[in-house]
């Protein structure tokens, strides 16, 4: 997020407070606490900017072993 300052405090020290306020009516999620219709709306407008990818993610530790 961006937040223009005026001019007039250029070189200042400023608190910027942030309220956060509902619209009204409570977002419905479901059991996993996704919004409801997410993935539906993804499905029908997928991320389509060639700058959004995946970065590579290493290796995973090894899984530890149950056995005695």
């Amino acid at each position: 997020m961006t937040i223009d300052v005026p001019p007039s405090f250029s070189g200042q020290n400023v608190d910027v407070v942030v309220k956060i306020k509902t619209t009204g009516r409570p977002e419905q999620v479901d059991s996993n606490g996704w919004q409801v219709g997410f993935w539906e709306w993804l499905k029908a407008n997928p991320i389509t900017d060639p700058a959004f990818k995946r970065y590579p993610q290493g290796e995973a530790d090894p899984a530890p072993s149950f056995d005695e």
